[in-house]
C-alpha cells in the first residue's frame, strides 16, 4: 500500500510524548521547549501537514533549523504550553483571509491581486497562477506571492459573487 506523502514525513519525525512537553515563553518574547530532561531554547515551531489541521502535528525546531520533534495533538498538552505555542504560529504563519476580490492583472505569465483580507485591502503580486494558486481541498485556496506570503481562501462559495467571477475566470 502506497503511504501520502505527510505520513512519510510524519514517520520521519521523532514524536513528543505530550505529558513531557512543556513550552514556555521566556522574558524577550523567545520559546523554550523542555522535553523531560532535554531543554531546548530558543526554538521555532512550524505545523506540519495537513494545514486542515491546526491544532495538530506541530514540529518543534532548534533556532538553527535542527528538527527536535512533533507533537500530534495540542490539546493534549497543558494550558500554558498550548496556548504559547498558538500564539507562536499565530504570529510565524499568519495567513491573511481573502474575503473579496477587487481585480486580478494578468501580465507576462505573473498576475498583480487587489484584495480585501481580514486584515484589510492588499495588493500583492504572484508568477504563474499555476504555480502559485494552490486548492488544498475543495473549493480551500491557498495563494501564494512572489515574497512568499501566503493568502487563504476558505471556501470560494462564500465569496461575493463578483469576487468568485473574477478567480474562477483566472484559475
Amino acid at each position: 500500500m502506497l503511504q501520502s506523502a505527510f505520513e512519510m514525513e510524519k514517520s520521519q519525525i521523532r514524536v513528543l510524548e505530550p505529558d513531557k512537553v512543556k513550552v514556555i515563553r521566556r522574558e524577550g518574547g523567545a520559546l523554550e521547549l523542555r522535553y523531560g530532561e532535554e531543554v531546548h531554547y530558543p526554538i521555532r515551531v512550524k505545523q506540519a501537514f495537513p494545514l486542515t489541521n491546526p491544532e495538530n502535528y506541530i514540529v518543534f525546531f532548534t533556532e538553527h533549523g535542527k528538527q527536535i520533534g512533533m507533537v500530534e495533538d495540542l490539546n493534549k498538552l497543558d494550558e500554558e504550553s498550548r496556548k504559547n505555542i498558538l500564539e507562536e504560529l499565530d504570529i510565524v504563519f499568519f495567513v491573511p483571509q481573502i474575503k473579496k476580490i477587487f481585480w486580478i492583472k494578468e501580465r507576462f505569465g505573473s498576475s498583480k491581486w487587489k484584495v480585501e483580507t481580514d486584515r484589510g485591502i492588499r495588493e500583492f503580486s504572484t508568477r504563474s497562477l499555476h504555480e502559485s494558486v494552490k486548492e488544498v481541498e475543495d473549493g480551500h485556496i491557498v495563494i501564494t506571492d512572489t515574497e512568499g506570503l501566503q493568502y487563504e481562501i476558505k471556501n470560494i462559495d462564500e465569496l461575493p459573487p463578483k469576487s468568485k467571477k473574477i478567480l474562477l475566470g483566472v484559475i
